[in-house]
């Protein structure tokens, strides 16, 4: 018993069980701003995205088990630790790539093509990108601000301002939660082969932190007032917490910024389910 759920708790960590559920929210959220919400293309989106997501995690971890062996924040994952086998890592991959593009292609075939598109960028630009360059943080938020666009044409087959402005809030909330995990675990990125901007020193990736953070929860305060007036007001007064708290102590961001960007999110999601 306790094997069996060692081995499901190992599934969830490589395929960042966290990280694509947050991506099937967003991508709920998109849908949910191209008409109707509550039909069968909803659980259809939702599903495949996070088995998309999942799979492209799963990759990620295999072809980065030996850097993550040398830091503290990932030696313990199936892979470095060796709790599982790169053959089962590859297996686990291969079907959640193939579950996801099945819910995937059920709902429309853009959604598909822009979640296998997001697949691959994750799995073999973005993580052999990291060993090259720092500036791979930028195209990795490019992954995190697909999942609007899959949910959005799952729904709808022309593009307007709102799901952009959705992916553009996804897009640039990435980079201050990117950085504050640099900023945290400062010395596991120097001693690890990641091109990070660590080399800026604390004092400089402060000061990028907060200026990136400025631009995220401005679009967040956009984002929100267009979808819904009222949600003006509340927006601001997150964000203005998330301001303090960070100025107070850098390392409060990544909780704060994280509660920031899911209630923007799932506010978004409520409204269109109640203005049916």
């Amino acid at each position: 018993m306790y094997k069996r759920m060692q081995k499901f708790k190992d599934i969830l960590i490589l395929t960042k069980f966290r990280i694509s559920l947050a991506n099937s929210i967003t991508a709920l959220a998109g849908f949910s701003l191209g008409g109707h919400v509550l039909d069968k293309n909803f659980l259809f989106v939702f599903l495949g995205t996070f088995f998309l997501a999942g799979g492209a995690s799963a990759v990620n971890e295999i072809l980065e088990k030996g850097y993550d062996l040398f830091v503290s924040r990932t030696k313990s994952r199936p892979l470095p630790s060796g709790r599982m086998s790169e053959r089962e890592a590859w297996i686990i991959a291969i079907l959640f790539f193939i579950s996801g593009s099945f819910f995937l292609i059920l709902s429309s075939f853009v959604s598909l093509i822009l979640g296998i598109l997001t697949f691959v960028i994750y799995s073999f630009v973005y993580t052999p990108l990291k060993k090259i360059t720092s500036f791979s943080l930028f195209v990795g938020a490019v992954v995190g601000a697909m999942p609007p666009l899959i949910g959005y044409f799952a729904k709808s087959q022309s593009i307007s301002v709102q799901p952009i402005m959705l992916s553009a809030f996804i897009y640039m909330y990435q980079i201050p939660h990117t950085l504050s995990l640099f900023y945290i675990f400062d010395e596991d990125f120097r001693k690890s082969d990641f091109k990070t901007f660590v080399y800026l020193g604390k004092n400089k990736l402060k000061i990028f932190i907060i200026a990136t953070l400025i631009i995220a929860l401005t679009f967040g305060i956009i984002l929100s007032s267009t979808i819904e007036k009222t949600l003006f007001v509340p927006s601001v007064m997150l964000s203005i917490i998330t301001l303090v708290r960070t100025l107070k102590d850098v390392r409060k961001i990544f909780s704060y910024l994280n509660f920031f960007m899911i209630a923007v999110v799932i506010s978004i999601i409520i409204i269109k389910i109640i203005a049916l």
